[in-house]
């Protein structure tokens, strides 16, 4: 009985010391995250990479690295590529000097007509961002139809016209863009002319938009105009035709040809896709229009979309007429014709 009470007073002890052993190990410091020490896993003297700034088409800054300051120091690293940032959408800006003159419709210059411009500028907004405002001004134009737009700077500037009475061309260009490869310029001695018509001047215009289906051998087509009608033979305003050899083998080349004439009249092309032909010039006509190219094996070919003034019936009569001649149109059309027309049946140049 005394052995047994023995053995369990030495187990006791046992267990006693080695409770005692492992609470005296050393054990580390415990430090609190907040205070823990922040490692840099870049060595001691290397410069660290700085990340690519990037711009999104919007002109906002992208993959720009956000550094918390609550729980460490700004890095000049991102000082660094914020200020790249700041500089590189504000480089955007450039200055704009727009000089502009508004006339009627006789070429006069058209004073009191009100302007309103906006210049779109762009501004860094910290920490990833452009942000673009809209500077705005007003102003009116002089007796001889001027205005000038300066002082300020961005990259597009959109302008408004208004004058009682008064409307603008329909295809004017209003907006201009700056700070880009197709920067706009202008000069005082060169500004930019607006025409404007009085809202009383409207004419009897003969309008039209036709298809014909043709043959591409050379025949002539006459175009009647007023009724609207093609045919080989007969009365009419306009002749053409288109000629293209019928078979044409894989990789051939061939000859395309093509031409448009004014019946007792004459035709003027406008190359400036901007005006709306309003009104037609009274000299500088020719006799017809010509066109010809070489073509490779059995593509479809045109003329593109043509635009002319037309005086037609020995000048007693002007319009404007947009056509274009296609050969071959599709398997089952050889050939084509598109018109968009409007004649002046008074003898008036005036086509609105």
């Amino acid at each position: 009985m005394k052995k047994l009470k023995w053995l369990v007073c030495a187990v006791a002890l046992c267990v006693i010391a080695l409770v005692w052993f492992f609470n005296m190990q050393e054990k580390p410091e415990s430090v609190p995250l907040a205070q823990a020490p922040v490692t840099n896993s870049v060595p001691a003297g290397a410069n660290a990479p700085e990340p690519p700034i990037k711009i999104d088409p919007a002109g906002a800054v992208v993959d720009l690295p956000s550094v918390p300051g609550q729980t460490m120091p700004v890095s000049e690293s991102a000082v660094t590529l914020e200020e790249k940032a700041r500089t590189l959408i504000e480089s955007k800006n450039l200055p704009v000097e727009f000089w502009g003159k508004v006339v009627d419709q006789s070429d006069a210059p058209l004073a009191e007509v009100k302007i309103q411009s906006q210049i779109r500028h762009w501004d860094y907004v910290p920490p990833r961002g452009a942000s673009p405002r809209n500077i705005e001004d007003a102003m009116t134009t002089g007796a001889d139809g001027q205005f000038h737009i300066g002082g300020s700077t961005g990259d597009d500037l959109t302008l408004k016209m208004e004058k009682q009475g008064y409307e603008l061309e329909p295809t004017a260009k209003l907006g201009f863009s700056y700070g880009t490869a197709e920067q706009f310029t202008a000069q005082p001695e060169a500004p930019m002319v607006f025409k404007m018509w009085p809202t009383s001047i409207h004419e009897q215009l003969i309008t039209g938009q036709k298809s014909f289906h043709i043959v591409p051998d050379g025949r002539p087509y006459v175009i009647n105009l007023a009724k609207g009608t093609i045919a080989e033979q007969g009365a009419g305003d306009l002749k053409l035709w288109i000629k293209r050899p019928d078979q044409v083998a894989p990789g051939q080349k061939y000859d395309w040809s093509s031409e448009m004439d004014a019946i007792s009249g004459g035709v003027l092309e406008e190359t400036n896709t901007t005006s709306s032909m309003y009104l037609a010039p009274q000299e500088g006509y020719a006799p017809n229009f010509q066109y010809q190219q070489q073509i490779i094996g059995r593509q479809s070919a045109s003329t593109g979309t043509r635009r002319f003034y037309v005086k037609l019936d020995n000048g007693r009569e002007y319009g404007r007429v947009t056509v274009e001649l296609i050969a071959p149109y599709n398997d089952r059309v050889p050939g084509m014709v598109h018109l968009d027309y409007a004649i002046n049946p008074s003898g008036s140049t005036i086509l609105r």
